[in-house]
């Protein structure tokens, strides 16, 4: 079950599985993620949240790392939000779909 990104906590590894704004999905756009990237959250802050993904570094724009275990160094992309914003990005724990985070 989706929760918003406000809900992780630092440490935590999540796959962005849904938008509840356009401006959520045109601010990870821009930085190359779309559905399906994974974002470690990195710190959590009274106004802000920063994440880390992993970034494909076979195809360098928007595509996001799928796990494939082919590199062992993807490229990292860092993104700083705001709390507002955070909250309209709908994301899966890994643990729940039984997966475990490579990075």
């Amino acid at each position: 079950m989706p929760i918003p990104l406000t809900l992780t906590h630092e440490g935590e590894t999540v796959r962005v599985v849904g938008f509840r704004s356009e401006e959520a999905y045109r601010r990870l756009a821009e930085a190359g993620l779309n559905l399906g990237a994974l974002l470690t959250v990195t710190s959590i802050d009274e106004s802000t949240i920063t994440v880390e993904a992993p970034q494909c570094p076979e195809a360098p724009r928007a595509a996001v790392c799928s796990l494939c275990q082919i590199c062992t160094e993807p490229r990292r992309i860092q993104l700083t939000l705001t709390l507002n914003l955070a909250d309209q990005i709908e994301v899966e724990p890994l643990a729940l779909r039984g997966e475990s985070p490579l990075y």
